[in-house]
């Protein structure tokens, strides 16, 4: 097994997969050539795919748009106009986590 491949063709025990809907035989070499570009182009696929994410966030964080789930992050909400609000009564929560935490004796 190569980095990133498995190699199907070293395995004492290949087995027979057949693509009903591609019409890929995997034990013949024409289905080996197709089934590796077919993979290729998912590679591709999902490293453009991942590339657009990226870029996309990088784009929010320029404009100042922040992406932080509110619902799951104490202590903050979102307004209307999506900048983070403090919400007091869970401040004090997460206040107090920190206090506790730096008052706790050492181990």
């Amino acid at each position: 097994m190569r980095e990133g491949r498995l190699d199907i063709r070293g395995c004492a025990q290949s087995r027979l997969v057949f693509f009903e809907k591609e019409n890929i035989n995997s034990m013949a070499s024409k289905g080996e050539v197709m089934l590796t570009i077919m993979a290729s182009l998912a590679q591709q696929e999902s490293q453009s795919l991942s590339q657009n994410v990226k870029l996309g966030l990088q784009h929010r964080y320029q404009q100042g748009e922040i992406q932080i789930n509110c619902n799951r992050f104490l202590g903050y909400t979102k307004d209307e106009n999506k900048h983070l609000v403090i919400v007091p009564e869970e401040a004090e929560i997460v206040k107090r986590i920190y206090r506790e935490y730096l008052e706790a004796p050492a181990c």
